[in-house]
């Protein structure tokens, strides 16, 4: 190890060491953009080091390591569950130890649980970087200084993030087309503390956050997009997102038509709809196997070949009055919904909001329209 990142690894124990004193219990995120760095750290320390596989092996020390936590992000947990964990830890704690957790995934990618969370109970501390060397702004990071080359150190690190928090860096960044001073705007705090994290991002004295390394903004761009294009399995939430998105769809639909059978009799298949959306309509049904259908008349149900966005336009317009409910409904609802119902029309990566959006509205929903 050179000089440079073993002096660094010191100045990062002792801060470290601080921090546990006064809290006792501490996450550190650490990932590819400190490799090198972090086994330095645990050889400095002079604390044990345990994988959490075996955290309920180890005999009571003043001080305790645990590694491996970012198994349980990516649900794939070897040994105790979480749940476990906790009472091993909250154990310890109460026995006087100081007990560090150590993960590669952020704070945001682990699944909040009932009652008290340990990676949310634990006082986050940040592994800073390097100063800059030969004016080349890729060395600050310790893996570059460790002899990883830039692409495959960002590669790793944001894949390392987890796809929801990549999903809004994909919105801010070339949805929305921030630039790299901007880019924050879009993302809500906990993303921001995982950027910071895995070391992607700095806080500064007037300027809350901006990029480690802003000068590389166009490597981390292009290595965000080929990192989201290798993400082939679906997320964790898909189903649950799926069903609550069916059960609003299908709740508002119902409403709809209820309402065009009070308005328009047996003649309401007609009547629901206007403009040219029973063009449309028709269209879309002939397509899909309807090739007889002469009018929306024959269909069973025209209001179920309507778009999301469609639906809306036939529910708030003056034929219907918004179902009875103010307008700022439908407009904040259109806000929340239609952006994840595209994202899963598309096969984009779910934000890690969405599903507790998506949750709320099946309650409003439920609770106006039934």
């Amino acid at each position: 190890m050179n000089d440079d990142l073993g002096q660094h690894a010191d100045a990062m124990v002792s801060a470290l060491q601080e921090r546990l004193r006064r809290h006792k219990l501490v996450f550190v995120q650490h990932g590819a953009v400190f490799e090198g760095l972090t086994p330095a750290i645990w050889a400095r320390s002079g604390a044990d080091v345990v994988d959490v596989a075996d955290i309920a092996t180890v005999s009571v020390r003043p001080q305790l390591h645990v590694s491996g936590l970012e198994r349980y992000a990516a649900d794939r947990p070897v040994g105790p569950t979480l749940g476990e964990v906790r009472q091993i830890v909250s154990a310890l704690l109460g026995d006087g130890v100081e007990v560090c957790l150590w993960s590669t995934a952020p704070r945001v990618a682990f699944v909040p649980v009932p009652g008290s969370s340990l990676i949310d109970d634990a006082s986050p501390f940040f592994l800073e970087l390097l100063p800059v060397m030969d004016e080349n702004p890729e060395t600050i990071y310790p893996a570059v200084r460790h002899g990883g080359l830039l692409p495959a150190v960002y590669r790793s690190a944001l894949d390392q993030l987890g796809v929801a928090v990549l999903a809004s860096l994909d919105r801010a960044i070339y949805d929305a087309q921030l630039d790299r001073e901007s880019l924050f705007e879009m993302l809500d705090p906990r993303e921001v503390e995982a950027l910071r994290g895995a070391g992607l991002a700095k806080c500064c004295e007037g300027d809350p956050y901006q990029l480690s390394a802003p000068m590389r903004f166009s490597e981390l761009r292009d290595q965000l997009a080929a990192t989201l294009a290798a993400q082939l399995a679906p997320q964790p939430e898909l189903s649950d997102i799926s069903k609550d998105l069916w059960t609003i769809e299908r709740s508002i639909r119902l409403a709809l038509r209820t309402a065009a059978e009070t308005e328009f009799g047996p003649k309401w298949r007609s009547g629901v709809l206007h403009g040219d959306l029973s063009k449309k309509v028709l269209d879309r049904a002939m397509l899909d196997g309807f090739v007889s259908a002469k009018s929306v008349k024959e269909l069973r149900d025209p209001i179920e070949w309507l778009t999301l966005g469609e639906l809306i336009e036939v529910v708030t317009s003056a034929k219907f009055d918004n179902l009875g409910l103010l307008p700022i409904f439908w407009t904040k609802f259109a806000q929340d919904v239609v952006p994840v119902r595209n994202r899963l029309s598309h096969m984009r990566h779910f934000k890690h909001v969405d599903r507790g959006v998506v949750r709320m509205w099946v309650s409003q929903i439920a609770r106006v329209l039934n």
